[in-house]
This record gives C-alpha cells, structure tokens and sequence, in this order.
C-alpha cells in the first residue's frame, strides 16, 4: 500500500493516518482513497525522553504497592520478593516515561493537520498505539483497529488475554466473524464498538499449485521468557521439549520429506534455539527460518502439520489444503465444545492423548490419496466450522464494507482541542 505514496494528487479535506498494517487495514486503506481520502503513513522520530514527574510516581507506587506485594507473595518464595517488586516498579517507571513522550509528541504532531482526521492501526495494544489512543480522546478524533487474527474465537485460554483485545484501545474494532464480534463485545476491558466485515480477499486468493509439493510442518511455537500469559501452562522449556518430541518422533520417522517452517518471533534467549539444533541434525527434515509469511508458501505445500489454537491456522484453513492439527491442551487449547467439531472439520490429534506417536504415525502413513479423500468428507463441516469461528464469507468485500461504514458513520473528525 505504500507504494500509492508516490502518487501527488492526494490533497484532499480527509486524511487518515496510518500505523500498524494488516490484510484487512490495506484493503480498507485502498478503498478508503478510493472514496476521496488522503493516506499519511506514519513513521515514528527518534524522540527525546519526557519523564513523568517524580512525585507522581511516588505518590502512583504508594496506591498499588499493597496490591503488587500480595501478588507476587503468591508465587514467589520469601526473599526474593522484594527483588522482584523493586524489579516490577523500575519497569513500570521505564514504560509511563516512555507513553508520556509518546503522549507529548502525539500532542504537536496531531495538532499541526487541519483536515478530518482518522487514525488506524491493526493490534493497537501496544504502548505507541495506547499513548495515540489517549490523545485522539482528549482532541475528540477516533482510532479503528482490525481483528489481529483468530484466536479469541477458538482458543481457551483467550480470557487472559481480553485486556489486549483491541476494541479496549479503539473506537472502532472491525471483525472478520460474528463470534469474534460477541466475544470482543462481553470484555470486560471493552471501549470501543466491534462490527463484523468478514476477512480480506488475500485470504481467498487461489493459488496455483507446484508440482512436486512438499508436507511442510508449520511451527507456532515461540519462547517468550517464561511470560506465559496469555498462552497457558506450559514453560517455555515444556513447550521446546514437546516440539523436540515431535521433530524426533514423528516428523523424522515419516517416509517423506518435511520442512519445518519456523515461528517468526523474537526470542528472548541469547542461544541458538534447541529446536532448530535438533532440525538442522534430522536428516528428513529441512529447517525454513526466515520472516516470509506464510502465504508465500502456500503454493508448494501438499499437506500441512501445525498445532495451537492461535491465527496461523485460519490462513492454513483458508487454503484448502489438508491440515492435520496437533492440539495441546495445556496452551493455546481449542476450546473444549469445539474439539468435536474440530474433529468433523481437519485431521486432530491430542498430543497428551494415549498412544499419540503411534496414531498419528499411523495417520501420517498413509497414502496420500487416501487422506485427501478423507478430507473431502469433512469439507463441508470445514466450511461450517469456517463460517462461524473463522471468517464470514457471505458480506462480500470486507475492505468496501467497512470503508462505507467509516464514512457513513462520520469517524473522520476535526480536532476540537488544540492543546
């Protein structure tokens, strides 16, 4: 979408600021120019800190320090305590100082445009987005936000992670199905109004397949410090362990090759990761490390293995290729009243199920005609199971649908206060 910035006729009376990007912002992006509306993409300056005042955070620290101490005595053993509590209010102190610059520079930067402004961003949950948020409230302009990906719809344990939910930060959360509609809107964090568009048209692009396809293993795990929420149970080290299980186990024993598509995450450890090493040592199995999504694949796989309730398997889903789920029900679970029909719609497996390896060996054996002809037989439960907990087919083209509602419902405002 950046690329329409080399164009030179967008001085126009509406202008709609761009942050964080997805399938689903592009699109309304590119229909929103369409109707007249001028794109700014924003880019973040390098900032001068701005701390917030010492006698505020004293006065900040002495409320919930009553309240952190009683958290952390839960599951810290005594002495170490108060390192972590000291530890606690030293970050906490590094993040407000950075939202009150972020917070201070939104202030001048908003303040010299003086069309009808609308920001948006996808996954606005982060502290650069929040500060925005904050400023746009105090100067009457709005923020929508995108679905980040399908999670809350299908994952267990996505309670724990309902304050991150984006309709807590956005006037405005565009959904790509009704249940995450009903679920973002009975959040207890809820701000903003949620309203369901369906999914982007990359996602049902169709795409021409390669001969000579590969089975290809889609990692989902990542190591995130031991910060488990809001994942599950499982350690980061479980978490490896398991995947070492299944590398050594069953992807190197299969009768074909495999690639193994990591996770593109940032890891918190200074080390090689201890999956990769195993990977790199498995003679069946070549290792994809790289930051290319995933669509970009898509058209050499044959058959996909993943796991995890998380939005990777939607896109896996959307491309109608078979996918055999692994489902770890100690993280990022499917939902307990939707495993049977998960069973209807794809090829699942309980890794903590008796007799795992061998069933899904077993599974992984046979011929591959004979999957896809199993497969063909759960399609039309797929397509339900889709419709509901994925995204919505039947609206049409999302990106139109929710720029007409942009502008229908007059989200673009001028500032009302210029301090």
């Amino acid at each position: 979408i950046k690329k329409i910035n080399h164009l030179n006729y967008f001085e126009r009376p509406k202008k709609l600021i761009i942050f964080r990007e997805d399938h689903l912002t592009r699109e309304i992006c590119v229909n929103l120019i369409k109707c007249g509306v001028s794109p700014v993409f924003f880019k973040l300056p390098k900032l001068k800190l701005h701390p917030i005042s010492d006698e505020y955070f004293s006065q900040l620290k002495k409320r919930i320090i009553p309240i952190v101490k009683k958290h952390i005595n839960q599951f810290v053993i005594h002495g170490v305590g108060e390192n972590l509590l000291n530890l606690y209010f030293s970050e906490l102190r590094k993040k407000l100082d950075l939202q009150n610059t972020y917070e201070k520079y939104f202030n001048r930067y908003l303040s010299k445009f003086k069309e009808k402004l609308l920001c948006i961003s996808s996954y606005p949950s982060l502290l650069l987005t929040i500060s925005l948020s904050n400023v746009l409230r105090k100067k009457g302009l709005k923020l929508i936000s995108t679905q980040h990906g399908v999670n809350r719809e299908i994952n267990e344990f996505y309670e724990y992670g309902s304050c991150y939910f984006e309709n807590s930060i956005s006037d405005l959360l565009f959904v790509k199905n009704e249940e995450a509609k009903r679920i973002s809107d009975l959040s207890v964090f809820k701000y903003g109004i949620t309203k369901c568009v369906g999914a982007p048209k990359q996602m049902y692009l169709k795409i021409k397949q390669k001969k000579n396809r590969k089975v290809f293993f889609i990692s989902t795990r990542i190591s995130t410090g031991n910060l488990n929420n809001p994942s599950g149970y499982n350690t980061d080290l479980e978490r490896v362990k398991n995947e070492i299980f299944l590398t050594k186990n069953i992807l190197n024993r299969l009768p074909y090759k495999v690639k193994f598509k990591a996770y593109p995450f940032e890891d918190y450890y200074v080390d090689m990761d201890p999956v990769h090493k195993v990977v790199e040592n498995c003679d069946n199995i070549d290792l994809i490390y790289t930051t290319r999504d995933l669509q970009d694949y898509l058209r050499e796989i044959e058959m996909i293995i993943t796991s995890r309730a998380t939005s990777t398997l939607s896109l896996c889903l959307m491309s109608n290729i078979p996918v055999v789920f692994i489902n770890y029900s100690r993280e990022y679970s499917v939902k307990q009243k939707l495993i049977s029909k998960f069973s209807d719609s794809l090829f699942y497996f309980e890794f903590y199920s008796e007799n795992f390896e061998k069933k899904i060996l077993s599974f992984l054996n046979k011929p591959r005609e004979l999957i896809l002809k199993n497969l063909e037989k759960k399609r039309k439960n797929r397509k339900k199971l889709i419709e509901k907990y994925f995204c919505n087919t039947k609206i049409g083209s999302a990106g139109k649908y929710a720029s007409r509602y942009i502008i229908e419902n007059n989200f673009f405002k001028k500032i009302k206060c210029k301090d």
